[in-house]
């Protein structure tokens, strides 16, 4: 039943005029008992009733500001650019990528867990995160790094990780569906808008699927900027990086 409710509420799931009749037919709602409870109330009482809903409403279901984004993320923007270092968010999706040495070099996956997991107050923030494994290689690596972040102290149920054949996650398109299940299964408490993507490591067909499954408005994403780079143009993994939000918003439906 709230799955429901949230979807009527969500500017995210429900079709704009849908969620304009929901809020006219609250707004109705709320107006005749208004008038009815003023037989028994004074108005002062009433209007500190009808705030206290509004605030339970905003806080539970938050309606509004996810239909104002909405309608502000969904203008389309023909270039991405890169823009700045992303809050710390709660739900997160990364690419399982492949190294000889997890503890010696660290695959981007685990950067962008290690920003989103505390914020700058050493308040766990991060609560859900899902790792896309491409083949066995892939998920060895991953499952070492879980391994390895779990003995440092992150929280056991924190990781879940989404395994895909190679030939699979050779396909955009599986990749896609495999995040739009994600986003369509998502843990209770869970929206789309406490979810952001990282699309740095993988292969380049998993990243394109996985931009793809996120450019639509609403779901937020970023990638992993080197602080440096080497005079050959590659990145100086010495150096680390940085996670940056990328402004993409395009409206995509898979034909």
């Amino acid at each position: 039943m709230s799955n429901i409710i949230n979807n009527l509420f969500s500017a995210e799931k429900a079709p704009p005029f849908l969620f304009l009749l929901m809020v006219y037919l609250i707004g109705v709602t709320t107006g005749n008992l208004g008038d009815a409870l003023q037989d028994w109330f004074k108005p002062w009482q009433i209007a500190i009733f009808g705030a206290g809903l509004m605030v339970i409403i905003m806080l539970v279901l938050d309606p509004i500001p996810r239909f104002v984004n909405y309608l502000i993320r969904k203008r389309v923007e023909l270039a991405p650019g890169i823009g700045a270092q992303p809050e710390r968010y709660k739900g997160l999706i990364v690419l399982g990528s492949i190294t000889k040495d997890v503890r010696k070099e660290p695959i981007s996956a685990e950067v962008a867990i290690r920003y989103h997991y505390k914020n700058e107050r050493s308040e766990q923030v991060l609560r859900h995160c899902w790792l896309l494994a491409s083949g066995s290689a892939s998920l060895k690596v991953v499952e070492q790094t879980i391994e390895k972040l779990k003995s440092e102290g992150f929280s056991e149920d924190l990781f879940e990780t989404v395994y895909m054949s190679g030939d699979d996650a050779d396909k955009p398109i599986e990749v896609y569906n495999a995040v739009e299940k994600i986003y369509k299964n998502l843990p209770a408490g869970f929206n789309e808008s406490d979810i952001i993507a990282d699309y740095t490591g993988g292969t380049k067909s998993m990243t394109a699927g996985l931009v793809l499954a996120c450019a639509s408005p609403g779901r937020k994403l970023q990638m992993l900027k080197p602080k440096a780079y080497k005079d050959d143009g590659t990145a100086d993994r010495e150096k680390g990086s940085d996670p940056k939000l990328i402004n993409i918003s395009f409206k995509l439906k898979q034909v």
